[in-house]
């Protein structure tokens, strides 16, 4: 890569990215080569995104107009949805207002000529346009999509220097039309633009195919842990990782859960240590509003005097970014004393009437700002409101936290700022309104906390991988849905707009051929990224339906099954243990090489699914039939995993429906700590006479529901002879009864 970015060093030579991604990774890179050339100090390469640079030259050049950020644009397009009688009458005027401003980003981007609008929806949108450019032009405004032109105009005009020389990286095969006129345009000016043409690869593949996705990301991370844990000793480079898939946000829940215990164990327990690194990184980061101190912010905000939820009011209280420890305790006391008095709303008096002294001052002191809240006023004097507040609590977020809380408060006044410029476009708004508008800035603003350690993991979407240097390249949920999947963002056409123009302009989600063509390129683009590349796909999805993999990587025969890890999973145990105490599969070889040694303690108040403790159980065990404790074919193991795995995700809980399967098999133990005879007596004294009868009839219906979906899905039979094989002097269930086996197993 050092040789590849030679071209950064020469004067008077500017690079231009399709990504800030791209252009940062592409600045790391010049850093380290200089490093490894032991230069102490080097001059930084112009290394920019398109839009940024753009940017910068357009607010260098001295303009006249404002440029608005997206939701300033957002509530202009809602003012212009909301004062057509035809967008008045529509019940959600913030989705078509989202939908406009796309449709107008359309429109710049491929230089569309739209024709007469013929339909009904174009008509809308046209008047819609219409009225939005006219406010625009009276204010002297202007919106990203219009940078563009701007800046052909001033190069044009003399007003943008072009640079001698301009290096093109990331971008495709095909440019967008407004970029096109735009190096045109630079061109014409006297630059002299070249592309930049990343190292290619030709990688021995690797394509595997998972159980499921959990087996899946297992795989790749016990795979990222062997390639980093070389490197976790000395001070030279790990290798740059990339996972690329359809959809990062989906999964993003999932990975984490998986990656923590594998690539960072010090970040899981009680007293997890976050001073430590991570590993891994996310190229977009998740939503602003959902980290912990500013949705505690905003659940600040949504306070009044009256008329609370009561899980507005928890979130308050519970907040780790609002009270230290010891105050969180005395909040959850209070919480609990609100929840049990059963008020469906909580007004503030009640609120601190059930708050211990040394909370009450602070909260006094908290329900005076919020009883000096204005009914309506502009968006810059609400922004002083909020911030007056979370002043008045004095929590332990603030400035002086450490670097992630520092950086989480800056971003904090970044959007109060941001909301506060949005005077002019709101004017004086209720408190209701001005907090859905502060909600819409954080969903739309990404967060990531910037680190001082090498993250060598990154996790982003297919599209974004494209030009982005590394060494192992991860391919993650290859199937025939997820790619090529539904277009987004500007590759997705707009039904505001008519086909026709679309198709001809390339956008690639106006027709099936075109988004065919895109996704060959960035398919072949992805296969020689990397000197190492591995994909990978699921056999079943989360719903236990069969997954096909993509025919733009592989033809079928090409993908192989993953080898197994060496251990289970807990859910996987509980699965085998399931099917293995139901009498499928017994404590044959293969079960002990699945599934490890037995516990070597066993409790001894054990509790038959029948109900009772003592020496009846043991007889009961010793009265087994034979063929539950014989051996079964031990290939049947993993058939029986991915199977039960597919059942329980029908559930709503699958810890749920592989704990009624074991409690309700013949032949097994209810667990520890169920509930006694004497645990139902004592609840159902707390219970009048129709709460206890509507519990037994629930508590029969889900008895009746889990052994019949048991028995339906064929993984748990009852005892052979049925009600026979029960001990003596003891009357079987009806749910113990024998039932003939379906016709058709429910997985196939």
């Amino acid at each position: 890569m050092a040789e590849n970015l030679s071209f950064a060093n020469k004067p008077d030579t500017l690079t231009l990215t399709a990504s800030d991604r791209l252009a940062r990774a592409l600045r790391e890179d010049h850093s380290l080569q200089a490093r490894g050339q032991g230069a102490q100090v080097w001059e930084a390469p112009a290394i920019q995104s398109l839009r940024q640079w753009m940017q910068d030259a357009w607010t260098a050049s001295w303009p006249i107009e404002q440029l608005l950020h997206s939701t300033q644009e957002l509530a202009l397009w809602r003012d212009a949805v909301q004062q057509d009688a035809q967008g008045a009458a529509l019940l959600a005027p913030l989705s078509a207002a989202r939908e406009a401003r796309r449709a107008e980003q359309l429109v710049a981007r491929y230089e569309l000529s739209l024709p007469r609008p013929q339909s009904e929806d174009h008509q809308a949108f046209a008047r819609w346009r219409a009225e939005f450019r006219d406010r625009l032009q009276r204010r002297g405004w202007l919106v990203s999509a219009d940078l563009p032109a701007q800046v052909i105009a001033a190069v044009r005009a003399g007003r943008i220097r072009a640079p001698q020389r301009i290096v093109l990286a990331g971008f495709g095969a095909t440019l967008a039309p407004s970029e096109r006129s735009l190096f045109a345009a630079l061109e014409a000016a006297g630059s002299r633009i070249e592309r930049w043409q990343p190292p290619r690869f030709s990688p021995e593949l690797q394509r595997l195919r998972h159980a499921d996705a959990q087996a899946q990301f297992r795989a790749i991370g016990a795979d990222i842990r062997r390639r980093l844990m070389p490197f976790a000793d000395h001070s030279s480079p790990p290798p740059r990782i990339v996972i690329a898939m359809p959809d990062p946000d989906g999964r993003r829940e999932l990975l984490e859960s998986i990656f923590r215990p594998l690539l960072a164990p010090w970040l899981q327990g009680l007293e997890a240590s976050h001073q430590r690194p991570q590993p891994w990184r996310w190229e977009a980061g998740g939503a602003l509003a959902d980290q912990p101190p500013i949705a505690a912010a905003l659940a600040l905000a949504e306070l009044r005097p009256r008329d609370n939820a009561p899980g507005l009011v928890g979130r308050v209280l519970l907040s780790s970014a609002l009270w230290d420890e010891f105050d969180r305790g005395l909040g959850a006391r209070a919480e609990a004393r609100l929840r049990d008095e059963g008020w469906p709303r909580i007004s503030f008096e009640r609120l601190t009437a059930a708050l211990p002294e040394r909370l009450q001052a602070r909260y006094l002191a908290l329900r005076d700002a919020i009883a000096a809240a204005p009914s309506r006023a502009l968006p810059s004097a609400w922004s002083q409101h909020w911030q007056q507040r979370l002043r008045t609590v004095q929590g332990p977020w603030s400035p002086q936290s450490d670097s992630a809380g520092f950086q989480l408060y800056r971003e904090w006044e970044r959007l109060l700022a941001r909301f506060s410029s949005m005077d002019a476009q709101l004017a004086q708004v209720s408190a209701g309104e001005a907090l859905s508008w502060l909600r819409e800035l954080a969903r739309s603003a990404r967060f990531d906390a910037r680190v001082e350690y090498t993250q060598p993991v990154l996790i982003l979407r297919l599209d974004e991988a494209m030009g982005l240097p590394c060494d192992v390249l991860y391919l993650v949920d290859l199937s025939a849905d997820g790619f090529p999947g539904r277009p987004r963002g500007a590759e997705a056409h707009s039904d505001y707009l008519p086909l026709d123009p679309q198709i001809a302009a390339g956008v690639p989600g106006a027709a099936p051929a075109l988004l065919l063509a895109r996704s060959r390129e960035l398919a072949a683009e992805l296969l020689t990224l990397a000197p190492e590349v591995s994909l990978h796909v699921v056999a079943f999805d989360e719903r236990g339906a069969q997954v096909t993999p993509s025919p733009l990587f592989g033809t079928p025969a090409d993908w192989v099954e993953a080898p197994a890890l060496a251990e289970l999973s807990g859910l996987d145990r509980h699965a085998v243990a399931a099917v293995r105490h139901a009498g499928r599969l017994g404590r044959s070889a293969g079960a002990r090489r699945a599934l490890g040694p037995r516990p070597a303690h066993r409790p001894r108040a054990a509790v038959h699914a029948t109900g009772r403790r003592s020496g009846a159980g043991r007889r009961r065990r010793r009265a087994r039939p034979a063929a539950c404790r014989r051996g079964a074919v031990p290939g049947l193991v993993r058939i029986a995993v991915l199977r039960v795995r597919a059942f329980a995700a029908r559930h709503r809980s699958a810890a749920r429906a592989f704990a009624l399967a074991r409690r309700r098999a013949p032949g097994t133990r209810r667990a520890r700590g169920a509930r006694s005879g004497l645990g139902r007596a004592a609840q159902q004294r707390r219970t009048g006479p129709a709460q206890r009868r509507g519990d037994r009839h629930r508590h029969r219906r889900r008895a009746r529901s889990g052994a019949r979906s048991a028995h339906a899905a064929g993984r748990l039979r009852p005892r052979a002879g049925g009600a026979r094989a029960c001990a003596p002097g003891r009357r079987a269930r009806a749910m113990d009864a024998p039932r003939a086996p379906p016709a058709r197993s429910v997985f196939g």
